[in-house]
């Protein structure tokens, strides 16, 4: 309970008619200030009582939209109500969190006499992940205004705030798209748990689904998968959000296409029933290890490190130069001895100790015994991809690759449409490179309109031949 200045007020009246009443030996002063004093109290035991009967009566709700995402406002209700009338001047006040940008104006007030009232305030949230309203904060004064108190009432909301997917998202090969958030292509579907054992020859009857076409074009006839019992599939996200990420429009950019399709790709894994992981990783190194698991919350955690995820550094200011395979594959030795290990050399991992991504790589390939690795990146720099999914391949492993490619996201993109096609046709062989890996698959994810945009380009829209 807090005493108002208007308490104080009365105190200091009552003391100052007492002391008058000593200096000038009258007893009325001492009477009134007596009196002053009694009436304090009776309404102190008022108040008190007042208040108690308050917390009893009083029913504060609190609501907010279930869909939250960052940057957008959304509305949140406050209402109070009493069953019956109170000689108190009562205030709730919402509490948003600290990291919520809100509407000064966000309080109700119960009037002596009223009996209920409600408002509403916009609120955003410029930072994805879990925020909590707490419990709305109630202010009584009483009638007299001599006493004032607050406490909480009410229950505190939770919410999740999501970050914002890109409107229009093709995921696929080249202009072949696949429905990655409902898992209809084979390298992004998640089966009950079966494994593969090995291939055989295809006899009549086997399914289709079933045939491994890359078995089939390195033995020159049909094979098929075959599969061991059920298992439990692990799946893990490997997920890149270095500077070269954050390129992109407002909204628009990698890290917003890449993290989409990690949620969808967590979102099935979860309907699936498999394990799933992430490992993020910046320009510096691993930023955070979750490994596999199925409970809930433990999976929630998983999708809010998502959502909380930003472009190390500033990489919207400009467009990132792709460094090519040639950058770092070792010059061409002369002689028989240079062409007998060049083989070798030009496909080996070199060292990470500037490249996180490889390194992040090995890491996780050290702590996986099997499983579907999903490694979401760009290309910006497309030897650290390639020796990132060569060091993880084997072992049970499945890479599944998906890239964004930088030529989609510069800011000047469209200003040249043909060299701009140009680039994407050396993106599109780089991908294909990587899908052409044994138990490797590779996917783009770009913005859709402007992926149209460029293949309107083609030589062959235009009478040519089609890359």
């Amino acid at each position: 309970m807090e005493f108002t200045r208007r308490y104080w007020a009365a105190v200091a009246l009552a003391a100052v008619l007492a002391a008058f009443a000593v200096v000038s030996g009258r007893v009325w002063p001492l009477v009134v200030g007596v009196l002053i004093c009694a009436w304090a109290i009776a309404q102190q035991v008022a108040f008190v009582l007042a208040v108690g009967r308050l917390d009893d009566a009083l029913t504060v709700e609190q609501s907010i939209d279930a869909d939250v995402v960052t940057d957008a406002p959304v509305t949140v209700s406050l209402a109070a109500r009493t069953d019956r009338e109170t000689r108190l001047d009562v205030r709730v006040e919402a509490d948003p969190p600290v990291t919520a940008d809100a509407d000064p104006d966000r309080d109700v007030r119960l009037p002596s006499g009223t009996t209920e009232a409600e408002t509403a305030f916009d609120v955003a949230f410029p930072v994805a992940g879990r925020a909590t309203f707490d419990a709305p904060t109630v202010t009584a004064t009483g009638s007299a205004g001599l006493f004032r108190t607050s406490f909480a009432h009410g229950e505190p909301v939770t919410v999740e705030v999501g970050s914002r997917t890109p409107e229009e998202i093709h995921v696929g090969r080249g202009s072949a798209d696949v429905g990655v958030a409902y898992g209809e292509h084979p390298g992004l579907r998640f089966s009950a748990g079966t494994e593969p054992a090995g291939v055989r020859g295809y006899v009549p009857g086997d399914a289709a689904r079933r045939i491994d076409w890359k078995a089939t074009a390195r033995l020159h006839q049909l094979q098929v998968r075959e599969f061991e019992s059920e298992t439990t599939l692990s799946t893990v996200l490997l997920f890149d959000h270095g500077s070269s990420t954050g390129e992109g429009l407002a909204g628009e950019t990698k890290l917003d296409y890449l993290r989409a399709v990690a949620h969808s790709i967590v979102d099935y894994a979860v309907r699936a029933d498999d394990p799933v992981g992430c490992y993020t990783v910046d320009d510096r190194g691993i930023t955070s290890r979750l490994s596999p698991g199925t409970r809930r919350e433990y999976v929630e955690t998983i999708e809010r490190r998502l959502d909380e995820l930003t472009a190390a550094g500033d990489g919207s200011s400009t467009a990132t130069a792709v460094r090519p395979l040639s950058a770092r594959r070792v010059p061409v030795l002369d002689g028989a001895f240079g062409r007998t290990i060049e083989a070798y050399l030009s496909s080996g991992v070199v060292e990470t100790a500037d490249r996180p991504l490889v390194a992040a790589a090995g890491t996780l390939r050290s702590r996986l015994g099997g499983g579907r690795v999903f490694v979401l990146t760009d290309d910006a720099d497309r030897s650290a991809v390639l020796d990132t999914v060569r060091s993880l391949v084997g072992g049970g492993i499945e890479v599944v690759v998906v890239l964004a490619p930088t030529v989609l996201f510069g800011r000047r993109t469209m200003d040249r449409i043909d060299a701009t096609y140009r680039e994407y046709v050396e993106f599109e062989r780089f991908r294909r490179e990587l899908d052409r890996l044994h138990d490797v698959t590779a996917f783009e994810v770009a913005p859709g309109d402007r992926l149209r945009t460029v293949l309107s380009a083609a030589p062959s829209r235009r009478g040519g031949a089609r890359a």
